[in-house]
């Protein structure tokens, strides 16, 4: 929640790293939040934080309305890469990015 509530007053972070924080769905909800407000955020490593569907598929839906999140880094979320679900949201978020 912390982190979260930071990104959300912050007007000069452009890149943070999260990898390996145990982030799972609960973190990803707070952080996606805080992208659909922040619009200083260029890139965000969300790496191995065991985040599922749920959490990638709240991630899309405030990335599509945030308008400076270029990068952001899904790697290593087993249960995004093995399943087809997890793949089609990770396809969706590529795409939402790639817009921009």
């Amino acid at each position: 929640e912390t982190v979260g509530s930071a990104l959300r007053e912050n007007e000069t972070l452009t890149s943070v790293d999260l990898s390996q924080n145990r982030i799972q769905n609960v973190g990803c909800f707070e952080l996606a939040n805080a992208l659909f407000v922040n619009d200083t955020l260029l890139e965000l490593n969300l790496m191995l934080n065991e985040i599922s569907v749920p959490g990638a598929t709240y991630l899309l839906d405030n990335i599509e309305r945030n308008n400076s999140l270029h990068i952001l880094n899904l790697n290593g979320n087993e249960a995004l890469e093995q399943t087809e679900e997890g793949k089609q949201t990770v396809i969706a978020i590529n795409n939402a990015l790639r817009k921009k």
